[in-house]
């Protein structure tokens, strides 16, 4: 009989995937709620792992003390903000998203899919690194798998943004803010802000600004090893955000963003890119 945990305190944890994990099948998992799963009878879900023999533990937050090391793939419940949030904490392990949220680009299944995650139990999944990027300003350091954005902290106002890459003057927006992102982050709020649509197998950084007062400003693809300088001429108010989720104050008129790191993403390998978007984007 598999072993069952049910933990409900935590902090944030700093560790790596290994790298000699047994793909052909899921021993030990961590299976992370988000609000949209709260409250759910989740009997049909953790009957599977029961059928499998897969150990779990069922947490809403990841504990400072966790074996974290243990694990071979962690479970994500909710929608993108959630495996967004288990992604910032438990670094390069495998995250297999299951949607409980509404859009899902991250999540790999849908609730219904239940047949394809005994599959993925069984070895029938692939794992896709997704770059990550890192902020610094001054002292602060900020991670994210989707975006970093650097704005206004209330009211909305232009801003004057000079962007440097590779210590080379490259173009000045005039904007409400900036998204630098990754490929992964292409399909959330750079795309709302008129950005292209990256493929998943491509390894780009985008650059788009938020209502750019220049009328034929587009957004810039970089280079995955580019390093990238935004100068900020009224810091005042300003902040940086990762991911939509964790927020600065922006104390340096120079922020320095880079390439960083991995979130490995399980997929069923059956997952098709191009299937997704034309459901999610309907």
């Amino acid at each position: 009989m598999a072993e069952k945990y049910y933990l409900e305190d935590d902090t944030k944890v700093d560790m790596k995937f290994q790298s000699d994990t047994d793909q052909n099948s899921v021993k030990n998992s961590i299976i992370f709620k988000g609000t949209k799963s709260f409250g759910l009878d989740l009997s049909w879900l953790l009957g599977v792992f029961d059928d499998f023999d897969i150990s779990y533990n069922v947490v809403t937050k990841i504990q400072d003390n966790f074996d974290i090391n243990s694990y071979d793939m962690a479970i994500s419940l909710g929608g993108d903000g959630t495996l967004l949030s288990l992604a910032r904490q438990i670094g390069e392990i495998p995250i297999l998203g299951l949607n409980f949220g509404n859009v899902g680009f991250l999540t790999s299944l849908e609730t219904s899919q239940i047949e394809l995650l005994k599959e993925i139990f069984v070895g029938k999944y692939v794992i896709k690194k997704k770059s990550r990027l890192t902020a610094i300003n001054s002292k602060d350091r900020l991670s994210a798998l989707n975006d970093i954005v650097v704005s206004h902290k209330s009211i909305a106002r232009l801003n004057r943004f000079k962007i440097w890459v590779n210590q080379k003057p490259i173009v000045s927006y005039r904007s409400d803010g900036i998204i630098i992102s990754t490929s992964t982050g292409s399909t959330a709020y750079s795309l709302s802000a008129g950005g292209p649509i990256i493929d998943e197998n491509l390894d780009v950084i985008l650059i788009t600004p938020v209502c750019p007062q220049q009328t034929l400003s587009r957004t810039l693809v970089l280079q995955p090893e580019s390093k990238i300088t935004v100068e900020i001429d009224n810091i005042e108010n300003a902040v940086i955000t990762a991911d939509g989720q964790v927020c600065l104050e922006v104390v340096d008129h120079h922020i320095d963003i880079t390439q960083l790191g991995y979130t490995n993403i399980v997929q069923h390998e059956s997952y098709d890119f191009y299937c997704t978007l034309n459901k999610k984007l309907r």
